[in-house]
């Protein structure tokens, strides 16, 4: 088996994949002109979405949406805002909010664009699990020294005042549980 695994990070495969992507490039019946417009139109999309992630996101743009909404109710300004401090979960929320963002900007838009733009199957982007499980020993192995790094750095005093961005996942198994989502799903 570790045999198979070392053949199977061998960076000759890497570049063989590489070869084989570019001959499938070459095999594809797109005109020059689609395919410059296609490109143009991606890197649209992809500079709409980081530059609305990246204004979006912020916890200060969340505060001030919920002030226009009280306002559009008829409300004071800030009561949207107190309402959800009262429920509790207002900081929930919030991160709910920035990683709602994130999916938004690297996944549900792009896969829209790609299915109703460019007219093409998600598949053909590699959205899948196509050989994960063939594969699993491999990633396994990749992420093993990524994990022994996290639990060394974990233990210093700057990690522990960055992590976690949501300080009360500890208060309930449904607020660690909906962290871990909305944290998740950003990836």
């Amino acid at each position: 088996m570790l045999a198979q695994l070392i053949r199977t990070l061998n960076p000759r495969q890497f570049l063989q994949a590489l070869a084989a992507i570019e001959h499938e490039a070459q095999q594809l019946p797109v005109s020059r002109s689609r395919a410059q417009r296609q490109a143009a139109l991606t890197l649209l999309l992809v500079a709409v979405c980081l530059l609305g992630i990246h204004y979006l996101k912020f916890f200060a743009t969340f505060r001030a949406c919920l002030t226009q909404l009280s306002l559009w109710q008829g409300l004071a300004p800030d009561a949207l805002w107190q309402q959800l401090t009262n429920s509790g979960f207002a900081h929930l929320i919030g991160q709910l909010w920035w990683g709602g963002w994130h999916f938004i900007g690297y996944v549900l838009l792009p896969c829209l664009f790609i299915r109703y733009v460019l007219r093409q199957p998600l598949l053909d982007f590699g959205l899948g699990l196509g050989n994960v499980r063939r594969h699993w020993a491999g990633y396994l192995l990749l992420l093993s020294p990524i994990l022994g790094f996290v639990v060394i750095v974990s233990f210093r005093p700057d990690f522990s005042q960055h992590y976690p961005f949501y300080r009360l996942a500890g208060r309930s198994w449904f607020d660690l549980l909906a962290w871990e989502l909305i944290y998740l799903s950003q990836f």
